[in-house]
């Protein structure tokens, strides 16, 4: 199916699935734990965001250890994944100029202000993509050393953002004071029922 409006996990619904273990979200398998350079990661939690009744993606974040509010994830020791996989065919440059809409309306415009040059590089990474077609997976890490790493069905999307802020931001969109949606901060904070 082909949703012509597609847009980024900060502005679409969700709908959480419980964590600790691996699970299956719309058919996406996600494993229940990971290893990211040397260190074991752990599925943190799951949802499913929705554009009206469409499913649009499933996502996963992951973490060193269990975390169940937003200062604990931010605070875990150590790598960090946040992990999407499309469940529909979208235009990618669509998706990036909803994503950056959405990040905009999540952070505030002050933050934004320090983030625009790596926003605007993510963006132009996004943008290349072309399309995203039902499976893609898009991955940002959080490596210390290196920084933020995104990829595309396992291939790195040119260099780190070396700035853990960059990060921050972009994982708060999801789990900070103000996400996007909070039933999917919920799934992926564990705390859905």
């Amino acid at each position: 199916m082909k949703i012509p409006f597609v847009l980024a996990p900060l502005v679409l619904g969700a709908a959480p699935q419980a964590p600790a273990q691996a699970a299956e979200v719309a058919g996406i398998h996600f494993e229940d734990a990971i290893h990211l350079g040397d260190t074991a990661l752990q599925l943190n939690g799951t949802g499913v965001r929705y554009l009206a009744i469409f499913k649009v993606l499933a996502a996963g974040l992951y973490l060193s250890k269990k975390s169940t509010t937003a200062e604990a994830a931010f605070a875990a020791p150590g790598p960090k994944r946040m992990q999407m996989t499309m469940l529909v065919d979208m235009d990618a440059k669509k998706f990036s100029r909803e994503f950056i809409k959405g990040f905009t309306n999540s952070v505030g415009k002050t933050p934004m202000s320090r983030l625009i040059p790596g926003l605007t590089r993510m963006g132009a990474l996004i943008d290349n993509r072309g399309r995203f077609v039902r499976g893609d997976t898009i991955t940002v890490d959080w490596v210390p050393g290196t920084g933020a790493v995104i990829a595309i069905n396992g291939v790195a999307q040119g260099d780190p953002f070396r700035e853990q802020e960059f990060f921050d931001t972009l994982l708060s969109n999801w789990i900070g004071p103000t996400p996007a949606d909070w039933k999917l901060k919920d799934g992926l904070l564990g705390q859905s029922s």
